[in-house]
């Protein structure tokens, strides 16, 4: 089991199965969850590239002629893993550059 607050971080060469590692552990520790063989969580991860769109559109930005908030992709995939969350589900979000 991974247990950690902040986050990891995968670097290595192009083309030397990054992508693939963390699919394949996402992946094993959902199916040991399923076959129920060892005491995991089925994950679930989704993945943003933050280098194609803003700060605030990331983050959420505040407007200063409405004084509205407006949320960003962040917060809406917190509050989506929040919403589908039980004891039984980890979701992970993944920075990435193509």
């Amino acid at each position: 089991m991974i247990l950690v607050r902040h986050g990891l971080m995968i670097v290595g060469e192009p083309l030397g199965g990054k992508t693939q590692a963390y699919q394949v552990l996402a992946d094993a520790l959902t199916d040991l969850h399923e076959s129920q063989l060892m005491d995991e969580y089925k994950v679930l991860y989704r993945i943003i590239n933050p280098k194609a769109i803003t700060m605030g559109q990331l983050y959420g930005a505040f407007d200063p002629v409405s004084h509205e908030w407006t949320d960003g992709i962040v917060v809406s995939l917190y509050l989506f893993f929040h919403s589908n969350s039980t004891t039984e589900l980890i979701g992970k979000t993944l920075f990435t550059n193509p």
